[in-house]
């Protein structure tokens, strides 16, 4: 996943030219499973 090369890559480092597009990456992810995971229960 794209998301945990990024981690691996840039670790702790906030500084990294990397660090934002991170961060995006990560938000974009929350915000899918928060609007689709709950979809999922629900049907099970």
């Amino acid at each position: 996943m794209i998301l945990d090369c990024l981690i691996d890559q840039i670790g702790g480092d906030d500084t990294h030219p990397l660090a934002s597009l991170m961060e995006v990456i990560g938000v974009l992810i929350e915000n899918y499973e928060t609007e689709h995971i709950r979809e999922l229960e629900a049907i099970a």
